[in-house]
């Protein structure tokens, strides 16, 4: 009795100091809709998932309140007016921004159009998906009517192009004031922001590429030069090949095929001596005594001056934040540089990526792991072919295609869900979060880490799914289903604090002990039910992955996919 009155008393003084926090909100804030999705909808999804993590998505057009529930590799999709229940005749939405959204009736066989927050169509659903030019403008082509569409951000059409065979719109930023390449039946034209033709269609033989205000075009001679916005002739149309480089450059060939690098006004800056050559689109070149491939290849400068010897089968470039990467072949094994030429890792490596915060992914003998700018590993080596870091928190997986994961880790090396300890183990990298989905007997539960390794969301969701626009740029909220219910759920990270309010929890919570008394007594018969069915029940169930991870008793819940890939819209996976 004394036991039982000390375990009564314990429970009621942990009750007592957990009910503040946990009236606070100290829980996963998932926003419930005002919604529950049809009974055999919902078990039609956690059917599919059962088998496949990324079958089903979710995603959501706030200001009009639809709801859309995807389902990827032909599963029937569906679409709900949260506010009615009522289920629309169209089966896809995707917001654009916050004044319109695309939608279909066929997962797009025949085209997507676009509808405004208030459900007025403004384009018909007979076109590809609508494209973003930059400046407020988007293009939208329809094959079956022969028209192309140039879009304000409202929505509303400022340009129509007819066109009796094909039109496509090539987008390529110019600076401030971007050009688009254009093809009508056959003929190339260059528009500009006003959607007026900045190059008349069939001026040239074809327009090859537009980029920082200039355009690359081949003559009626046959042979390749560039113009600006104003159809001024910067480099006569004398070249074999020209290539317009991100950082102004221009990478030429001469009728002798030779490759040289000239800048805006023409004037050589490399000489045409190489039997190729390729921009970094950052003052690198990747360069070729002889063609490609028939012997060994370095880099050079804007000045033409060596940083990697010409020793290499390949080179790669790559990016993070302001720094550039070099990534040499040697046959199948491949070494690091920095911008300057200096040897980061040897060319050894069966894989090697540019991460961020000069950090860089080394695959290396079935291991894989982060390492710094000096070569030393920041994480890892751990069992794995591939890696994908978020944040913090890195999913490792067995093979390079991303099919099988071997764990999910945080960057001090500490396995947060080892994959051994889950069945089917799955997990994808979202924007300020990693879903994970595991198998528990016949279900498939899903939950959310946070890009500092902490556990956001635990593994008792049915799916979860970040919310994108139709661009597919990730946001930083996440849709969230369980059983019927469909919510909306955003990473404490990035919500905005409220400044100034009082601490609520300062001082003992007397307030809360009556009711942790009784909470208390209660709790105690639960855990001893618990404890008699936990020795009774065979069946295994997924173990806690970190700290503050919790999880169903019965069912034992997994992690969920917040990333670009579940797209809570599983056809992007």
């Amino acid at each position: 009795m004394k036991k039982l009155l000390a375990l009564v008393l314990a429970l009621t003084l942990a009750a007592a100091l957990a009910l503040p926090a946990a009236a606070k909100g100290a829980d996963p804030k998932v926003r419930w809709l005002d919604f529950e999705l049809p009974e055999e909808v919902a078990e039609t999804v956690r059917t599919a998932l059962a088998g496949s993590t990324w079958t089903y998505s979710l995603n959501y057009v706030e200001q009009a309140g639809l709801l859309s529930v995807n389902g990827a590799y032909s599963l029937e999709s569906w679409v709900f007016d949260v506010n009615t229940g009522r289920r629309k005749s169209y089966v896809e939405v995707s917001p654009v921004n916050e004044y319109f959204f695309t939608f279909t009736y066929d997962d797009g066989y025949n085209g997507y159009g676009i509808m405004d927050m208030d459900g007025k169509v403004l384009v018909d659903p007979v076109c590809w998906d609508p494209t973003y030019l930059g400046d407020g403008l988007y293009c939208m082509v329809s094959r079956s009517r022969g028209e192309a569409y140039l879009l304000n951000d409202r929505g509303k059409i400022v340009e129509t192009y007819t066109f009796d065979d094909s039109f496509n719109f090539w987008y390529t930023s110019g600076g401030e004031e971007w050009m688009c390449s254009v093809t009508r039946d056959g003929e190339d034209g260059v528009i500009g922001p006003d959607g007026g033709m900045i190059v008349p269609f069939g001026k040239y033989e074809s327009i090859d590429d537009v980029r920082n205000g200039l355009i690359a075009a081949m003559g009626k001679n046959g042979l390749y030069g560039v113009v600006d916005a104003e159809g001024n002739v910067l480099i006569p149309f004398e070249y074999q090949d020209i290539d317009i480089s991100g950082d102004g450059s221009i990478v030429a060939c001469k009728e002798d095929e030779l490759y040289g690098v000239l800048d805006m006004e023409g004037n050589v800056r490399i000489p045409f001596k190489y039997g190729y050559l390729d921009s970094s689109d950052q003052g690198l070149f990747f360069a070729c005594r002889d063609d490609w491939g028939d012997g060994k290849g370095g880099v050079l400068d804007a000045d033409g001056e060596i940083v990697v010897p010409f020793e290499y089968d390949e080179i790669d470039f790559d990016i993070s934040g302001e720094k550039q990467y070099i990534i040499a072949y040697a046959g199948e094994d491949r070494g690091l540089f920095d911008a300057r030429g200096r040897e980061i890792l040897p060319a050894e490596y069966d894989d090697i990526g540019v991460w961020e915060n000069g950090l860089i992914i080394a695959v290396k003998d079935g291991k894989c792991g982060l390492v710094d700018e000096k070569g030393t590993y920041r994480f890892g080596p751990v069992r794995g072919d591939w890696m994908y870091p978020e944040g913090d928190v890195a999913v490792v997986f067995s093979d390079h295609d991303g099919d099988e994961v071997s764990g999910v880790y945080n960057l001090a090396g500490e396995e947060l869900l080892p994959a051994d300890d889950y069945d089917d183990l799955d997990a994808r990298v979202g924007y300020n979060g990693i879903i994970v989905a595991a198998l528990d007997g016949e279900e498939r539960k899903m939950g959310l880490f946070g890009g500092q390794g902490e556990a956001l969301l635990p593994l008792e969701y049915d799916l979860i799914s970040p919310l994108y626009t139709n661009e597919y740029a990730l946001t930083d909220t996440y849709l969230v289903m369980d059983g019927r219910r469909v919510g909306l759920y955003t990473p404490p990270a990035r919500e905005e604090e409220a400044a100034g309010e009082p601490d609520e929890s300062s001082g003992f919570p007397w307030l809360w002990v009556g009711l942790g008394v009784g909470g208390a007594v209660i709790l105690a018969g639960v855990v001893a039910v618990v404890v008699v069915a936990a020795k009774k029940k065979k069946k295994k169930a997924i173990p806690a992955a970190a700290e503050g991870l919790r999880f169903c008793v019965n069912c034992g819940a997994p992690l969920v996919p917040g990333s670009q890939f579940c797209r809570n819209c599983g056809k992007k996976i």
